[in-house]
């Protein structure tokens, strides 16, 4: 474990509200609908989801919400990446939460296992908001192990794509690589030769177990931290470029623009006084 727990945030809403852009986290993101239906994006998908559903969002996919019938209730987790892929350890049940390939479905229904999934949110939730003590740790990562399997037997009953194979352990390694080295100047190239392998084979075995070549997924690791920097921080955008790894700040603009359909600037004016608690 790190010092940083697992979860960074786990609670039961009933607040109404619509987010009216494409956003992200930089953590990991489960949404269980008690109540209430909405219409939901994801990376460009559309999903339709009834009570009974939960939605798994990584930190690297874009999200829009429209609340379609209310009242509108659900659970909210949200997961440190680093802390919850060191707890967790099996590549498959953390590609779960982070590998989504274009033919993962964002959206499962738990309503063959109702009863045992609200138990689970709520033996988290309960845990989450007590003084944190020996254990405390440990006992988030059964249950959240506990919820993934569960997650995983029904989407494997229902036939939902979720993994669609065993997670490959060097594609893994090499994610890792690039989650903690973004700031850097990587050379996919070199990164290929590094870990013997051709450009395009790496290329091509990245995208087949995470969904984005090693460049997209390089690019979407560096706006995600500069979109968490620029909500949490005063640093110019020219900082923030550099420090999430863009050497130019006209391709940084062009890449953000590209992906939020706003400038960083004007990203950073609309979420000035909207943190986006509930998702």
């Amino acid at each position: 474990m790190t010092d940083k727990g697992i979860i960074s945030a786990a609670y039961y809403s009933e607040a109404v509200y619509d987010n009216e852009i494409n956003h992200f986290h930089p953590e990991y993101e489960m949404m269980f609908i008690i109540e209430g239906e909405l219409d939901m994006t994801v990376n460009g998908k559309h999903y339709h989801v009834v009570p009974g559903d939960i939605l798994l969002f990584s930190n690297l996919e874009l999200h829009k919400i429209n609340v379609a019938k209310t009242p509108y209730h659900r659970y909210i987790l949200r997961l440190n990446v680093a802390s919850t892929e060191l707890a967790l350890s099996n590549v498959d049940l953390i590609s779960i939460l982070k590998n989504h390939t274009s033919t993962f479905n964002h959206c499962i229904s738990l309503s063959d296992v109702l009863d045992d999934a609200i138990s689970i949110f709520n033996k988290i939730v309960a845990e989450f908001d007590k003084t944190p003590s020996q254990f405390t740790q440990e006992l988030l990562c059964a249950y959240l192990k506990e919820l993934l399997i569960l997650i995983h037997r029904c989407s494997h009953k229902s036939k939902t794509n979720l993994i669609n194979n065993s997670m490959n352990t060097q594609i893994y390694l090499i994610q890792k690589y690039l989650d903690n080295n973004y700031s850097k100047q990587i050379n996919i190239k070199t990164l290929a030769e590094n870990n013997y392998m051709s450009h395009s084979y790496l290329t091509h075995t990245f995208k087949t177990h995470t969904g984005y070549s090693p460049k997209q997924y390089l690019t979407l690791v560096r706006l995600n931290e500069a979109t968490h920097l620029l909500r949490t921080t005063s640093k110019t955008i020219i900082d923030i470029a550099l420090e999430c790894g863009f050497s130019d700040i006209n391709n940084y603009i062009k890449c953000f623009k590209s992906k939020f359909g706003m400038t960083p600037k004007e990203y950073r004016k609309y979420f000035k006084h909207d943190d986006l608690k509930t998702s």
